[in-house]
């Protein structure tokens, strides 16, 4: 007979040979404060030990299984200082297997030890512990659940997410294979098929395939049985026809080194998520596997792209299309100009700011040191010489999540006519997956295996496009203009403004938001909170007698259910955080003064400018009818000529002025000061 003890104490086991080590989830923390909210302030302990004792030493290998959730950073796990490996770096629950030798068991007590490998803080919880009288594989491969998953009685590529009694995702006996991407509780299925090994117990099972369609998720109970058989049928509820699904940054372990992707995994899960134009962006590197595609038979499924995530020491850039095996940009620039020098030498008609306030190399693109976050600048004189810009990435995620869009909205206030970007950065299977974020390209879909890829990045280039992070919201004014049209003059000055949303019913989207030159416009925002049914909006919109652009942003609770759960923030600023589903348009702009151009309100602070002969005050007078956004960008023309900005006299004409002129000129200046405080901190 054998016998464990389990917190001091000792229990007779059942024939199940299942031995307790930690019956509870135990909160740790190696050190530092907490990381997230949610968390308690102080910890359970700095790392996991559970204790359980034997009477005799094992005949054959065992099973260590237990809970780990949130895992951020590094743990190692070992058994009497023997190291089994390490927990998963996935912040999603999950139950996790390690085999275990007989010779690394001891007669008498043992010790199952977590520690972290850094001083990095991390909550995570670990628990629900035990020690398995199997092998591995007898104990993955207890019960056989098939499954088989189609659409309109076909086939289909797509995601089986397998859950225990306990909601956390559950390890299978299926590894990856030429048709399946397997991951703790994840299986991408190339041929909508597979034969999945479990331990006995109640699973919950889901079917997916990105937010166009809506789930099927079916209970199954393999505790008697020893074997199931599920079917599940996908339907498409969300219209995206006429619009080309795109990730423009999509990794594999296998080129870039980093992550846990391989070549033929990523194959298998573009489909499984519905992306139909995928752009390839290993790190400084020109990659494109379409024939290991050809070889899969997963060429009608979408339209591979090459592309190149330039990775540099001052930021990254995404470029496409580009030829595999051809010139690769230098990527060792001391600064943006010789950066963008190299780039631009290979002509990529596509060059996108990847992840603008995230700091890799000890920078950060969109960082407070580094650019006046109100009106664009770059403090160093730099010039962004891109086309588009990461607006969300769902690998990446901020804490706030409209910061990049705001950081966007600025770049067209200045004239950096960008067009905004979803994404997913993936180098995963299943932790940050591929299509999460995406990017909607006005563009013809009916046929994926032959997107027409010249058309696609022309639309991209114009900004025919609609960024998802799980919501896709499609708008039009006056009718028929949408994202990347010039609306004409109209001298009713009023645009009316129709937004469409539509989201299977485990998407919920409960809040709008339509912003007009970077500036949110006041409105009724709220919606019933709803999922599964078209949400239709009909606003009229004041706009004023000068070029304007409009954007409508989207938003909702975020998804919790691990089939698509969406990412903590990458590298928070807050350990508080509220997860969302969002959004956002490219831009409409409206031809406010009729010249039939797009004149952005940096232009137009200029002309004032010119118009008032570098003169400060005559200047600011002629702010009385333009908005913020041009009156930020005179505030700095008016700074940057040398004008004192706190004189008594200045600070007195100020308060003559409309209060948006006034506030305007105090937020540019309050805003400099902070720049100049984080970039003396920067040297320091």
């Amino acid at each position: 007979m054998v016998v464990a003890s389990c917190c001091c104490q000792s229990l007779a086991l059942q024939a199940e040979t299942v031995i307790k080590i930690e019956p509870s989830m135990v909160h740790v923390r190696q050190t530092g404060e907490r990381e997230w909210s949610e968390f308690s302030e102080g910890p359970d302990a700095s790392e996991f030990r559970g204790h359980f004792f034997l009477e005799k030493t094992l005949p054959a290998p065992g099973v260590i299984s237990f809970e780990q959730q949130d895992v951020k950073q590094t743990w190692v796990v070992s058994i009497n200082g023997d190291s089994l490996g390490r927990l998963v770096r996935d912040e999603n629950a999950m139950r996790v297997t390690y085999e275990v030798q007989p010779d690394q068991l001891t007669r008498g007590l043992n010790e199952l030890r977590v520690h972290a490998s850094s001083d990095t803080p991390d909550d995570i919880r670990i628990g629900r512990a035990f020690l398995i009288l199997k092998t591995k594989e007898d104990y993955l491969t207890q019960r056989k659940l098939s499954v088989k998953v189609t659409e309109s009685g076909e086939p289909v590529p797509s995601r089986i997410t397998i859950i225990n009694e306990q909601g956390a995702l559950q390890t299978t006996g299926l590894v990856s294979s030429d048709k399946h991407a397997v991951r703790t509780g994840v299986v991408y299925t190339a041929d909508g098929e597979a034969e999945i090994g479990l331990p006995s117990g109640k699973y919950t099972v889901i079917a997916s395939r990105g937010p166009e369609y809506e789930i099927d998720q079916q209970e199954v109970d393999l505790n008697e049985e020893s074997s199931g058989f599920l079917e599940f049928s996908l339907s498409r509820t969300v219209s995206t026809s006429g619009w080309v699904a795109c990730d423009t940054h999509v990794h594999t372990l296998t080129h870039s080194g980093h992550g846990d992707s391989t070549e033929d995994e990523r194959i298998i899960t573009i489909a499984g998520e519905g992306i139909e134009l995928p752009i390839i962006t290993e790190h400084n590197k020109q990659i494109n596997y379409s024939k290991r595609q050809a070889e899969l038979e997963m060429s009608s499924w979408y339209t591979l792209v090459t592309g190149n995530e330039v990775t540099t020491k001052w930021g990254h850039f995404n470029i496409w299309p580009v030829k595999p095996g051809e010139t690769v940009p230098k990527y060792k620039g001391s600064e943006w100009n010789t950066i963008f020098n190299d780039i631009n030498a290979v002509s990529p008609e596509i060059v996108i700011l990847n992840h603008a306030e995230d700091l890799h190399s000890g920078y950060r693109p969109f960082g407070r040191e580094n650019r006046h976050r109100l009106t664009g600048r770059h403090l160093d004189g730099w010039e962004l010489e891109a086309n588009a810009m990461e607006v969300v990435n769902s690998g990446a995620q901020q804490s706030d999540m409209m910061q990049l869009p705001r950081d966007w909205m600025v770049c067209l206030n200045r004239g950096q006519y960008l067009t905004p970007v979803g994404c997913s950065d993936s180098h995963d299977v299943a932790r940050h997956f591929i299509g999460q974020g995406r990017t909607y390209i006005q563009a013809d879909d009916s046929h994926p295996g032959m997107i027409d890829v010249e058309q696609a990045v022309k639309s991209f280039r114009e900004g025919r496009v609609v960024v998802s992070c799980g919501l896709i919201p499609m708008v039009t004014v006056e009718e028929i203009y949408g994202p990347g049209d010039l609306v004409p003059e109209n001298l009713d000055n009023t645009l009316s403004l129709q937004l469409d949303i539509s989201t299977p019913n485990w998407i919920k989207c409960d809040q709008y938001q339509v912003y007009m030159n970077g500036e949110l416009v006041p409105s009724v925002s709220s919606l019933a909170e709803s999922g599964g049914e078209i949400q239709n909006v009909k606003l009229s919109i004041p706009v004023p007698d000068h070029d304007v652009h409009l954007e409508v942003a989207v938003f909702g609770p975020g998804v919790t259910s691990l089939h698509w759960p969406i990412a903590k923030p990458y590298q928070p600023d807050s350990p508080h955080w509220e997860s969302k589903v969002f959004g956002i348009t490219g831009p409409i702009w409206y031809d406010g003064n009729g010249d039939g151009k797009r004149n952005s309100a940096r232009e137009i602070a200029v002309k004032l400018w010119e118009q008032a002969k570098h003169k400060t005050q005559a200047a600011i007078v002629l702010l009385k009818e333009y908005d913020r956004a041009v009156a930020l960008q005179l505030a700095e023309l008016v700074h940057t000529s040398g004008q004192s900005m706190q004189s008594a006299e200045f600070r007195q004409f100020l308060k003559q002025q409309p209060d948006h002129v006034e506030l305007a000129f105090l937020d540019y200046w309050d805003e400099w000061r902070m720049s100049e405080i984080a970039r003396i901190e920067k040297k320091r």
